[in-house]
């Protein structure tokens, strides 16, 4: 092998470390580790909380542990 595959190949592996690096940080379990939670109604993932109805039942998933709650009210909802 030449001097110049061995470089592109060493380049090649370096790049693809690094992309490794990043998916890792970015992966839901790093985030979940850094404080915050994900929240989810019927499974889905909740990005609004103006989707959230007041009785709802929602699973919270945290880096360690879950909890599982019920609204009794939403603000976002509510006219003003």
């Amino acid at each position: 092998m030449g001097t110049g595959s061995k470089s592109l190949l060493r380049d090649e592996q370096a790049e693809l470390r690094n992309m490794s690096k990043s998916i890792d940080l970015l992966s839901p379990q790093n985030i979940l580790r850094r404080g915050y939670s994900i929240t989810r109604s019927n499974g889905k993932a909740i990005r609004d909380a103006a989707e959230i109805k007041a009785g709802e039942t929602l699973e919270t998933t945290f880096y360690i542990g879950k909890t599982i709650s019920t609204v009794e009210t939403n603000p976002s909802k509510e006219e003003t």
